[in-house]
């Protein structure tokens, strides 16, 4: 397929000059016939698809001097001659000479004035073509070209060798997606980040926190797919609806014999149908569904081109042909429109469904600072020990904060979205009631991953003050762990500082969702996922 047909402004660039030529190419037509008729002593159609069983009524078609002029009109070497050629505008109205000496002197011919009408009786079927067409006029499909392109790059950002569905480690080195592998392998233990610590909630971090990185990584990606599917999809029916119109109107035009070429003459498409939702994670160690490269923006993926469709026959059979499949169009393109909807009501259905843990991490505020009861409060019999690798919290530490730090440019990518949301409209130009909730999810992707920047931060100065109220618990801090401290604050996840109008604390509240959305991240269908403190204590006692 040629290249997207870019708007704004569609009807007067575009549709309005491929009218035009049709029109042009079925008056040459028309005015053929006409005198054809006139000349066999027929009557003359004046409509087609509008008024079709319309007649020339002129009383003066019916005087005898014209009846006898028709033998000898000069429109009939034209009419005799070659398609093409220049319809004339001047006929002498001579006589034959077997007239009557009352009827000897020339008349005026009507066959002139009928050819002017033509133009008229044209107009109006052309008119009523244009009252069927699609308009789809201001949207900028270079927009939603953007659009598509950022939600795109963002899925990029985030699987970039990303972890497996099954949280096997394959993230490179230094991605977002590796860094948040060496957070967790899926479980929440094996890592061996800590034992057991004081200050942190230990439990809710080792059974919460750490547990939602991979199922909160899966599921931004999935998102990110889905939402640009649904750009794509809706830029599809734009560009779809402007395309075949031009399609079918220039292919008519062409039929009717119109000469030089056609505007924007692409081939006929037809829009691919919405792919299946990809499953969300809902908990640790369920994988989320498998997400393929994205597409190239309304390329022959998405829009493969079919057979040209073709004119021929009489200009009325092309005419009435070619307002037939406008018709035809147009109920595909609402066809398309319902599938859209369908879309993303299916998005919205199955992001509802997840907890919001698994779309911007668990939330460490939810719990108790104090963690698990203290040994000294314990039965004898239920004390397990008390140790912490301090190395390794603040190793732990310091991959949180690379975790925040790219976080936190991701909500930015979402700009060009937002920006082209007066392009997710209608082929009347109205957003659709998808159209407002694919922005609305659009916006709820922006708050999930502000939300999961906030919390690594928060996540990465919690662990690394963890070690620190470690180390003062067991008397002096020793110099190694001076130095060692001293390394984490100079390591990039260290030293990782959120722009000044970023604020975690506040970034880290949970996102607004919608009404229909999951209410308790803590659990799913299988029972209780993510650890709260109570059922941590409960446990233990």
């Amino acid at each position: 397929m040629a290249g997207y047909i870019e708007g704004p402004d569609h009807s007067a660039t575009n549709v309005k000059p491929a009218l035009d030529r049709f029109w042009e190419a079925l008056i040459k037509r028309w005015q053929r016939e006409a005198a054809r008729s006139f000349l066999s002593q027929e009557a003359v159609s004046t409509g087609i698809v509008v008024n079709p069983d319309a007649k020339l009524e002129w009383p003066y078609l019916r005087k005898p001097a014209v009846d006898l002029h028709r033998s000898v009109c000069d429109y009939i070497q034209w009419v005799q001659g070659p398609d093409g050629t220049t319809t004339p505008m001047f006929c002498k109205g001579r006589m034959p000479a077997s007239a009557p000496a009352t009827m000897s002197g020339d008349i005026t011919c009507p066959l002139p004035q009928i050819m002017g009408a033509v133009h008229g009786w044209a107009k109006t079927e052309r008119d009523a073509i244009e009252r069927k067409v699609l308009k789809f006029d201001a949207q900028e499909l270079p927009e939603l070209d953007t659009a598509y392109a950022a939600l795109k790059g963002l899925y990029e950002t985030i699987a970039e060798a990303g972890p497996a569905p099954d949280g096997s480690r394959t993230g490179q080195g230094g991605s977002l997606s590796g860094t948040v592998a060496d957070l967790s392998d899926g479980d929440g233990t094996s890592q061996h980040w800590w034992v057991e610590w004081s200050g942190l909630a230990a439990d809710a971090f080792k059974g919460g926190f750490l547990m939602s990185t991979l199922p909160t990584l899966a599921n931004h990606r999935v998102l990110a797919v889905e939402l640009a599917k649904l750009v794509h999809f809706r830029s599809g029916i734009i560009q779809m609806g402007r395309n075949d119109t031009l399609h079918l109107i220039n292919q008519a035009a062409t039929g009717l014999g119109a000469t030089g070429p056609a505007k924007d003459g692409n081939a006929w498409v037809v829009l691919e149908g919405l792919a299946k939702v990809l499953a969300f994670a809902k908990g640790p160690g369920e994988a989320a569904g498998k997400a393929l490269d994205l597409i190239a923006f309304l390329g022959e993926q998405i829009l493969p081109a079919r057979d040209t469709v073709k004119y021929t026959g009489d200009h009325r059979t092309i005419v009435r042909d070619l307002s037939q499949h406008m018709d035809t169009l147009r109920d595909g393109v609402d066809a398309k429109e319902v599938e859209y909807q369908t879309g993303t009501r299916d998005l919205r259905s199955a992001l509802d469904a997840v907890g919001s843990f698994d779309l911007e991490l668990y939330d460490l505020t939810k719990n108790d600072g104090q963690g698990r009861r203290s040994d000294e409060e314990r039965e004898p019999e239920d004390r397990q020990g008390f140790t912490a690798d301090t190395a390794k919290l603040l190793e732990l530490a310091a991959k949180l904060g690379l975790a925040a730090g790219a976080y936190e440019q991701l909500p930015a990518r979402l700009e060009p979205v937002r920006a082209a949301a007066g392009h997710f409209t209608d082929r009347e130009g109205n957003a659709t009631p998808a159209d407002a909730d694919v922005l609305a999810m659009v916006e709820e992707f922006g708050g999930f991953l502000a939300t999961t920047a906030g919390r690594y931060y928060l996540a990465r100065d919690q662990v690394s003050g963890a070690a620190e109220d470690y180390e003062a618990s067991d008397g002096d801090v020793s110099k190694a762990f001076t130095e060692l401290l001293g390394r984490f604050e100079d390591s990039a996840g260290g030293r990782q500082r959120p722009a000044e109008d970023f604020d975690p604390g506040e970034q880290a509240a949970e996102t607004d969702r919608a009404a229909t959305a999951d209410d308790d991240p803590y659990s799913n269908a299988t029972g209780q996922v993510y650890e709260t403190t109570a059922h941590a204590e409960d446990r233990a006692a």
